[in-house]
């Protein structure tokens, strides 16, 4: 079995305060890191932009997006695998005004 390091088991927090930030986001997956993300700081157009950019740069690199709940996110890179309780959804239906 694999032993895993440390770059295998840490999850960035983030909290975006613009869309924008979601070049922030793919720059962190690009280091093969995953990131958790919370969008309560963004408007409801902002959100869907952030989700919808960010899904598309982690579908180039062969990541995943887990939605969570509510307004959180995961997004993963590809040697990260989510398993046990997971939510049904691999990714959010419409985003809502909360």
């Amino acid at each position: 079995m694999r032993s895993l390091s440390t770059q295998d088991t840490e999850i960035i927090v983030f909290h975006p305060r613009l869309k924008e930030d979601a070049q922030t986001v793919l720059e962190i997956l690009q280091q093969r890191k995953p990131v958790m993300v919370s969008l309560g700081n963004l408007s409801l157009t902002e959100r869907q932009r952030f989700v919808d950019w960010v899904t598309g740069g982690i579908h180039a690199i062969d990541g995943r997006t887990v939605w969570i709940g509510n307004l959180t996110f995961l997004f993963l890179p590809s040697h990260i695998q989510v398993t046990g309780n997971t939510n049904k959804y691999s990714v959010a239906p419409k985003l809502k005004a909360s």
